[in-house]
């Protein structure tokens, strides 16, 4: 099981890439990190040209992880 703070160490060190499906059109958010001035770091989904909050919907995240070439 992978740890918030685990899965964003793998995608700042580019070892990992990480992303959802959606379970009825099948589109693809990618997962990234967003920082904000005096936040910590979070993880956000990045489909169709724009931030949005894919992962909120989710009843858990699952992981569906790519090795980095």
């Amino acid at each position: 099981m992978w740890d918030r703070e685990r899965v964003i160490a793998s995608i700042d060190s580019k070892t990992n890439t990480f992303y959802t499906l959606d379970s009825i059109n099948r589109k693809r958010a990618d997962i990234g990190v967003v920082r904000e001035a005096g936040k910590e770091p979070y993880l956000r989904t990045h489909g169709d040209g724009q931030w949005n909050n894919n992962l909120l919907s989710l009843n858990q995240c699952p992981l569906n992880q790519r090795q980095s070439t």
